[in-house]
């Protein structure tokens, strides 16, 4: 791939986009670049924030594919460094709403939207390791036809739903952190196409919702190994088919959900215009109602309420203790089903005295 370099704190419309001469805007770095026919990397420092006078738009850069992707990514000295770049909606504008193909986001702080959306993504694309907040609107959107990923991100005071796949085919949606913040989510994650919801953190509070498999085209669905944590709120922590039409062969499997205990709070719910799902081996502890299970079931098997916390709660819940405050109490979230796998998203410590981890982090190769 081409490389080229954004300093923010430049701010001009200048450079020629080498490590030693960047670029002094993002937008301006998208007008002039020559779309390469094996696509580009456009690395921004970290530092200062890319401030938007508007919406990123790569109309006249071209239109990214599978040999020629797209990718903005955060740098501290050099490609590639783990450094988190910034960039800011400004109060106003949502981060990037310009459709196309293979368009990736990677070590990047996005925030401060207003009420757009922080980042729409349209196909075969994603958002890797990055900080979405401040909106009332959503923060991430799958858009269009799926095939998204969005892997190890911290989305918190987001107003809408925290990742919302909209589209009709699959989206990915794995170890991530989602949490109310001064914006509280509908739902922290939602969507109404099929895909894979796994080993995420979400923690909220009030009325939000943690998992909402809405209905409309809402087919064959995995949701496993999710820890759902809200603070005596009234929402639901894995709902299934909450709309008029149908949900469809969902799998609700090895969850945990716990506090959702205020008034109308429920665990897990199939709503009633559910078809075949499987739920099995999930944990609820302190909801209201724990398995209201409305929809038809195809098979309900070693479902457990716990009577006290199975979450250890210890020191902050933040992105950066999420292994510790969620890590599972004693034996409690043992699988019954034997296959040495904790129920919910962080593992228990191992006997040779490994600390509590999240299940898989993601190791990433560009």
């Amino acid at each position: 791939m081409a490389s080229y370099f954004v300093d923010p704190s430049i701010a001009a419309n200048s450079g020629t986009g080498t490590l030693g001469d960047p670029y002094g805007d993002l937008q301006y770095a998208l007008d002039t670049i020559t779309k390469a026919s094996t696509g580009d990397q456009i690395n921004i420092k970290a530092g200062t924030a890319e401030v938007l006078t508007a919406s990123l738009d790569r109309s006249s850069y071209g239109t990214p594919g599978f040999t020629s992707p797209l990718i903005f990514r955060g740098y501290t000295s050099s490609e590639n460094d783990g450094g988190v770049g910034e960039i800011s909606g400004n109060g106003s504008f949502g981060i990037y709403s310009g459709g196309g193909d293979c368009v990736y986001f990677v070590d990047l702080n996005l925030h401060n939207c207003g009420s757009a959306d922080v980042l729409t993504l349209t196909r075969y694309s994603g958002a890797f390791r990055c900080e979405i907040s401040d909106t009332t609107g959503d923060g991430i959107v799958l858009a269009s036809q799926g095939y998204n990923r969005v892997c190890g991100c911290n989305v918190h005071d987001v107003g809408g739903r925290g990742i919302h796949g909209s589209g009709n085919e699959p989206n990915f949606v794995v170890n991530n952190y989602l949490k109310n913040g001064t914006n509280q989510f509908s739902a922290a994650i939602a969507t109404i196409a099929y895909g894979v919801i796994t080993r995420n953190i979400i923690s909220v509070d009030g009325g939000s919702n943690g998992i909402d498999c809405e209905a409309g085209n809402n087919f064959a669905t995995e949701v496993t190994h999710n820890t759902v944590f809200s603070d005596a709120g009234t929402g639901t922590g894995i709902l299934v088919g909450g709309g008029a039409a149908d949900a469809l062969n969902m799998h609700i499997a090895s969850n945990v959900v716990q506090g959702f205990s205020g008034s109308g709070g429920q665990g897990i719910d199939l709503n009633a215009t559910t078809r075949p799902a499987v739920v099995e081996d999930n944990v609820v502890n302190d909801c209201a109602t724990a398995y209201p299970a409305n929809g038809l079931i195809l098979a309900f098997t070693d479902n457990t309420t716990a009577a006290s916390s199975v979450l250890s709660e210890s020191g902050s819940d933040t992105f950066a203790n999420r292994a510790t405050y969620f890590a599972p109490v004693g034996d409690a979230l043992d699988a019954s089903s034997g296959l040495n796998l904790d129920r919910g998203a962080v593992q228990s410590a191992s006997g040779s005295g490994i600390s509590a981890k999240l299940i898989n982090p993601d190791h990433l190769v560009y």
